[in-house]
């Protein structure tokens, strides 16, 4: 779309859509090849944010080598251990290179299994069971029973798991920094005069080490005064002198 001239105008008027309703955006051609799936796909990505959050980095890609075509088929289990419907064979297309076993799948995956789909040692085109493998999804993960054409559609529509769990990664973390801000503009509003305030991240000591957590801001300033401030769904501040944390809930 960003790169079609003829789009030009559809992709301006999105970019006017998202700033006018004052959300900052950012925005990048992105390969899953770069980030652990095995086989290629360009995706555009666009990350916006409401006024006052920073716009999320994009995830620096992998550094060490990519992932091919033999790492993800190898992980297929046995065919006795498959659901039937995942073993329903692809027709081998009219551009059927074999796939090359220590690259990257070089075609994308389409909604109908897409081009290059010769399997790389069997005279065959693949099945739905190592499209999704190829998609980088997990060997356990289940699909609903379905035909092959609605199998071939959910896999051409989606985005390769390793992708987007890059992206959700520093998605979390703009969020956590966006969150030490508040606390610390909280902190610095209710400080007593002359006095400096610094603001550590923790988790609550009764929570398990789980990112779904709130986190708990701790503010602090020179005289160890203790002021708790608890951001509620209606954007209320609550302060409580007993306390020494600073907790910013969602």
């Amino acid at each position: 779309m960003v790169r079609w001239k003829k789009n030009k105008y559809k992709w301006n008027r999105l970019l006017f859509d998202i700033t006018w309703n004052n959300y900052s955006v950012k925005w990048k051609v992105i390969d899953a090849t770069d980030y652990g799936c095995p086989s290629a796909r360009e995706r555009l990505i666009i990350l916006a944010a409401c006024p006052g959050h920073p716009v999320p980095n994009f995830p620096s890609p992998y550094s060490g080598p990519k992932t091919t075509v033999w790492d993800a088929l190898v992980r297929k289990p046995r065919d006795c251990d498959i659901e039937p419907h995942m073993l329903q064979g692809c027709e081998i297309s009219k551009n059927g290179n074999r796939g090359v076993l220590d690259k990257p799948h070089q075609y994308t995956i389409t909604c109908s299994g897409g081009d290059g789909n010769h399997h790389p040692f069997e005279d065959r085109g693949y099945d739905v069971q190592e499209l999704a493998l190829l998609m980088d999804f997990a060997p356990q993960r289940k699909f609903a029973p379905a035909t092959k054409t609605a199998l071939l559609r959910q896999l051409g529509n989606a985005v390769p798991p390793t992708l987007m769990h890059c992206i959700y990664k520093e998605m979390h973390k703009s969020l956590d920094e966006g969150e030490v801000e508040i606390a610390m503009w909280l902190a610095e509003a209710c400080k007593p005069e002359g006095e400096e305030t610094r603001v550590r991240k923790r988790r609550p000591q009764d929570a398990e080490a789980d990112d779904n957590q709130d986190l708990v801001f701790v503010a602090e300033n020179t005289k160890k005064t203790k002021v708790e401030i608890v951001l509620d769904d209606g954007n209320e501040v609550v302060m409580d002198n007993s306390s020494n944390e600073v907790i910013v809930l969602d």
